[in-house]
């Protein structure tokens, strides 16, 4: 129904810490420290734990360490600055990292995901959930050994537009290849329309030179809105200049621009009218002789309906609200900023480490608790405002897909927790 974690990665930026390195960035303008007075970065500091800093490596001598690797040394803890780094500390490949961010880090993830599983549970339950389509392959069966494609040292594979259809998602299950000829490895490459750079990549071992079907999991989603990209097109291809010698791709001898015939195969004709209403697939070459690895022009793409280059995929088209939630994540700063203080309160008041720190001294865990929870009887503490946050709190829905809509045709609002 939502991706969680992409949702915990665009929201940690909705409200920052004041006065930190790393996490100051806040797109609503709302600071952590806003939320309440005893919610200091030294109260924060006072209640890390004491073993924090042995959870990072020992700096090892001789050793290549990647940009941004964080190693310990001399009770301290070091940062990376360059990538290849196999600098003694001391010098400025390093700089000195302060633990703290990483605590805060945690705790804002903690407040992140209990602001989106409260919302979306309490609120948005009615919505349906289903697969629209469920763990579907494009085909069933296989191509006649026979109806090989040769290998011409072209950039193959299918160009995957999914339509304008706001809180539907399509993902990949899994990827299946047919290669005749000869063993050895074929890679994929996931690009988007919007960037240079492949998504993701995935090399698939090809065991046997018969033809047979290999298949391999994957977890690729290609949703129409996502972090980086609006609209667009994905692409999923190889490099045939890179497959082994006398390697060719079989050919299922499908027309992929019309539906299947009915009276043939009447469950891939009913598959292909519910897939057209909410993604298309397109088999094209591109004739890119000297590949580098990154998005081409894509107007050299040809477009040949009548292959798939050995390639068929197992699909899942379902009801997601991700992109919905992204499109509205800045309704969500002011209820993160109370989840987070009031994570960042009780753990304060709390204290697992038992470390008696100076702040809880002078603000006992009762009084902490007060100001977190009030008395029950008409004083409210900042839980009150997180109460009345989650009331305010308005997402639009009136875009989503109708099929995901279930009951609710406009948009959602808090009314009680």
């Amino acid at each position: 129904m939502y991706d969680l974690s992409t949702l915990m990665s665009s929201f940690r930026t909705l409200v920052g810490w004041e006065d930190t390195d790393t996490l100051s960035t806040s797109d609503s303008g709302l600071y952590f420290q806003e939320a309440h007075p005893l919610l200091t970065l030294r109260a924060m500091r006072g209640i890390m734990p004491k073993d924090l800093i042995d959870r990072y490596p020992n700096h090892e001598n001789g050793r290549l360490y990647n940009l941004g690797d964080k190693v310990q040394y001399n009770g301290k803890v070091y940062t990376s600055l360059v990538g290849n780094n196999d600098y003694i500390i001391g010098t400025i490949h390093w700089k000195e990292y302060d633990i703290l961010e990483d605590y805060l880090s945690t705790i804002t993830d903690r407040g992140i995901k209990r602001a989106v599983t409260t919302f979306v549970n309490e609120k948005m339950a009615n919505l349906e959930t289903k697969n629209i389509v469920d763990r579907r392959t494009l085909f069933d069966g296989a191509g006649r050994k026979e109806a090989r494609t040769a290998n011409t040292g072209k950039l193959v594979g299918f160009e995957i537009t999914p339509f304008r259809s706001f809180g539907i998602k399509t993902s990949i299950n899994k990827v299946g290849l047919q290669m005749y000829g000869n063993t050895g490895q074929v890679t994929l490459y996931l690009f988007h329309s919007s960037k240079s750079e492949p998504i993701s990549i995935k090399t698939i071992d090809i065991t046997s030179d018969k033809g047979n079907f290999v298949w391999v999991d994957l977890t690729w989603t290609l949703p129409y809105i996502g972090e980086t990209n609006a609209g667009g097109n994905w692409y999923i291809v190889y490099d045939q200049n890179a497959l082994p010698p006398y390697m060719d791709s079989i050919n299922f001898g499908r027309d992929w621009s019309r539906e299947p015939c009915g009276t043939c195969n009447k469950g891939d004709a009913l598959l292909y009218r519910l897939m057209q209403k909410y993604v298309t697939l397109s088999p094209f070459y591109a004739a890119e002789s000297d590949w580098d690895g990154k998005l081409w022009d894509l107007d050299d793409n040809i477009y040949c309906p009548g292959d798939n280059f050995g390639l068929n995929f197992m699909f899942t088209i379902s009801c997601d609200i991700t992109d919905t939630l992204l499109l509205e994540k800045n309704q969500f700063a002011h209820v993160v900023q109370l989840e987070v203080a009031t994570e960042a309160l009780k753990t304060l008041a709390l204290n697992p480490e038992v470390a008696v720190n100076r702040v809880q001294s002078n603000a006992e865990r009762d009084s902490i608790l007060f100001e977190v929870e009030g008395n029950g009887q008409g004083i409210k503490g900042i839980k009150g405002d997180l109460d009345r946050a989650y009331k305010a709190l308005s997402v639009d829905l009136k875009g989503l897909d109708p099929i995901c809509m279930g009951c609710h045709n406009h948009g959602v609002k808090f009314t009680s927790i």
